[in-house]
């Protein structure tokens, strides 16, 4: 049995660093938002299915044209379909890993230092975090 007044655990608490005065009570961390099902025909995804963001801003070949439709957003994830034109853009530091794969068409990725990385139908490509090119 450890028997403790109120006064020797305040001096205790003191000289441990930790703050004295009553417990405070620590927030409950909120619980995950419920993730829900997603799925979609392919026709949610058709070409006349998605939304025009219009020109490609920043475009260094070409006047590429988006499009694109969202299927599922849950904090940093999201799903959803997206379509371009012929043409070209720089990205810089990428702010998120971004994976997609290739229905229809054939395109590349270029590093900054030149090195280039086709890719066509069938095929799963990677842009990491921070990527450039």
């Amino acid at each position: 049995f450890f028997d403790v007044s109120m006064a020797q655990a305040e001096n205790l608490k003191r000289e441990l660093g930790e703050p004295s005065g009553p417990p405070t009570k620590k927030p409950r961390p909120e619980a995950p938002p419920q993730l829900l099902f997603s799925c979609a025909p392919p026709p949610y995804f058709a070409l006349d299915s998605l939304v025009s963001s219009g020109p490609r801003k920043g475009a260094d070949r070409g006047t590429p044209h988006c499009a694109n439709r969202s299927l599922y957003k849950a904090g940093a994830c999201s799903v959803g379909a997206w379509h371009c034109t012929e043409g070209g853009f720089p990205v810089t530091d990428r702010p998120t890993t971004e994976i997609f794969y290739v229905i229809e068409g054939e395109g590349q990725v270029v590093d900054a230092d030149g090195t280039p990385h086709p890719w066509g139908p069938g095929d799963t490509v990677v842009l990491p975090k921070h990527w450039t090119g």
